[in-house]
């Protein structure tokens, strides 16, 4: 360890006024580091138009990938697929396996939705014109229960969320109304029913949705005499109202996407596309609020400087950050929840460049790891290390690997070497380096 500190010390000696031209002086890394570990592809020859990457999930130490337009006769373009539903490490992107429907054979749309607390994991499918929410137990790739709601027979389910034994799920009744309808996992029954909702998702791909530790928090539809709909806080144990969140703003968009962690409610107010579909000026917002209060407390939105429409498609949420995906500007944005200044946003820069287009339709994150998906087409699944900026290989462990990947990119300019965020790669960003390598991450 101390030779190939000492290399870097070195290194950043002479290369202490070293500096490169930043490409977004607006937003800048400061930290956590997003550095790129793998890009995920479907394999499948006959894969094509199948939406690889619709919904993206972490369970565990393993990551759920969707592929609901997938056929599994032949090739095709558009329409409805059967589904597939694959599973990979997320670190070195090999495919570990693939979640299957258990008896069912082939439902429509397997995968259209998806998501997972860690002990269970919900998959969506449709038999018959019927939605199944399949359950997933542990590591499991076959479903320990079905859930069959014959009340909603015929309704396409199109939001979920999980809490320990717990799933909500919003139903479809029409274009623009839902309700959503909490099951117990174990047995499959029916708990409590919250009406009103509204069904935007199939345009914007948005998560209507959120569980976590006692709260379900949902979209509503239009109240009398409002002007825009509703967010409303529940109790998974009594049912319930706790909050109803206000908006600094009355917006169409207000709920397009939720999220919920131990502190707070972030919500995306997304820009009205009916209205002003590419008016800066309407650009979207989220907005932060305190969990135990309802309270407004903070918002983000970076339209206005950056000029392009900025739509709160898709949220995800760990203890400390928000991911927001962003389709209309083609960015995913990382803000610190604790001070809404602290901002990165990364876009996809690879090729085919349509999967920038629909470049984080689809989030997911833990403490060490942001996953975006661009489902277009074939798709593509891109992973990025948020934990630990001294680990750049992501294998959660310090080596003289790591410090020599952080030499190359100081040397080449990169953007994840530029610790501190001033646009400089100088002798500040290796000395950051060094104490976080030293301290194993924490300073």
């Amino acid at each position: 360890m101390h030779a190939q500190m000492i290399s870097l010390a070195v290194f950043a000696g002479i290369a202490y006024s070293q500096s490169a031209p930043v490409d977004d002086p607006v937003f800048r890394i400061t930290y956590p580091v997003l550095s790129e570990w793998n890009e995920i592809e479907i394999e499948d020859r006959d894969a094509r138009d199948s939406w690889f990457g619709d919904e993206v999930v972490l369970r565990h130490n393993r990551l759920i990938v969707s592929a609901p337009r997938f056929f599994d006769d032949q090739p095709h373009r558009g329409g409805y697929g059967m589904g597939r539903v694959y599973e990979y490490d997320p670190i070195t992107g090999t495919q570990t396996g693939m979640l299957t429907p258990g008896d069912d054979k082939s439902p429509r749309w397997f995968g259209g939705i998806a998501a997972s607390d860690g002990a269970y994991t919900a998959v969506s499918g449709s038999v018959d014109g019927e939605s199944r929410i399949y359950i997933y137990e542990g590591d499991s790739f076959t479903p320990s229960q079905v859930i069959q709601n014959q009340q909603d027979a015929g309704l396409g389910a199109f939001s979920v969320a999980m809490d320990g034994d717990v799933i909500a799920v919003m139903y479809r009744e029409d274009v623009y109304e839902s309700h959503t309808v909490l099951f117990d996992i174990p047995t499959g029954l029916e708990l409590a029913r919250f009406p009103g909702g509204i069904a935007t998702r199939a345009d914007t791909h948005t998560q209507n949705l959120a569980m976590h530790n006692g709260l379900l928090v949902l979209r509503t539809g239009y109240d009398d005499g409002t002007d825009a709909p509703r967010v409303l806080v529940y109790s998974t144990e009594t049912y319930e109202l706790v909050h109803e969140l206000s908006p600094e703003q009355a917006e169409d968009g207000f709920g397009s996407s939720i999220a919920i962690n131990d502190e707070y409610i972030v919500v995306g107010n997304a820009v009205n596309r009916v209205l002003s579909p590419r008016d800066a000026d309407a650009g979207g917002v989220v907005e932060i609020f305190d969990r135990k209060t309802g309270e407004r407390v903070s918002s983000f939105m970076p339209g206005d400087i950056i000029g392009d429409p900025f739509v709160a498609n898709s949220i995800a949420i760990n203890d400390r950050y928000a991911a927001i995906g962003s389709l209309w500007d083609r960015f995913v944005y990382l803000i610190d929840l604790h001070d809404t200044e602290r901002v990165w946003r990364v876009g996809y820069q690879g090729y085919p460049t349509y999967w920038a287009d629909e470049f984080g339709a689809s989030l997911t994150m833990d403490d060490d790891l942001l996953v975006v998906g661009a489902r277009d087409y074939n798709g593509v699944v891109v992973t990025y290390n948020i934990g630990c900026p001294a680990d750049r290989d992501g294998d959660r462990s310090l080596t003289a690997l790591d410090a020599m990947d952080f030499i190359r990119a100081f040397a080449s300019g990169e953007v994840s070497a530029d610790l501190n965020g001033d646009g400089q790669w100088d002798f500040h960003d290796v000395s950051r380096y060094m104490r976080l390598y030293d301290a194993g991450c924490f300073e």
